[in-house]
């Protein structure tokens, strides 16, 4: 939404659905007033349980004279924090890659956190196809509410890789 102020300059503000359709009815000076008092109020902000699906490009790193690449499917909201699969190739090493399921710890005051633009610490446990167990860790900085950049070091048998990458939240797919 664009709002006119001082000296003819445009400032463009993010408004959430609710308050957009609020202030579509309305103009100028109480247009701004509305949706500034609504927006800074719990009742647009973001609420952190929807976020119940994170999407993390692949990422990849250097080491050992390998390059890794670790790909992540849809992590989906679980009691505990956030799950998928995962795949980690390993070029030139093609027969060291790996396959498994990726369970992150996060709560919902985490995500609350993340939402609001705190930094995070996480951890986490990763088990191989082969039943290998992997602890993880990391770092999320959130951009904004939704998306940021994440840091993770997956252990594995006894060497620490570390994946530099980025994160968006997704929310649920309206029931039909």
């Amino acid at each position: 939404m664009r709002i006119w102020g001082a000296g003819g300059r445009v400032a463009i503000l993010r408004v959430c659905d609710c308050c957009r359709l609020a202030a579509a009815h309305l103009g100028g000076v109480l247009r701004f007033c509305l949706i500034f008092l609504v927006c800074t109020t719990s009742l647009c902000a973001a609420d952190p349980v929807a976020f119940d699906r994170v999407t993390v490009p692949p990422m990849k790193t250097k080491a050992f004279a390998s390059r890794f690449t670790l790909t992540t499917g849809e992590f989906q909201r679980s009691e505990t924090g956030f799950q998928t699969t995962y795949e980690v190739r390993v070029v030139p090493w093609f027969f060291f890659r790996e396959r498994g399921n990726i369970t992150i710890y996060v709560s919902d005051e985490d995500v609350a956190r993340l939402a609001a633009g705190e930094t995070i610490e996480f951890d986490g446990n990763a088990l191989t196809r082969k039943n290998k167990p992997r602890r993880v860790d990391g770092r999320a900085e959130p951009l904004d509410a939704a998306s940021g950049n994440i840091t993770v070091h997956i252990q594995a048998d006894k060497r620490d890789l570390t994946f530099h990458g980025t994160y968006r939240f997704a929310k649920a797919p309206p029931a039909n």
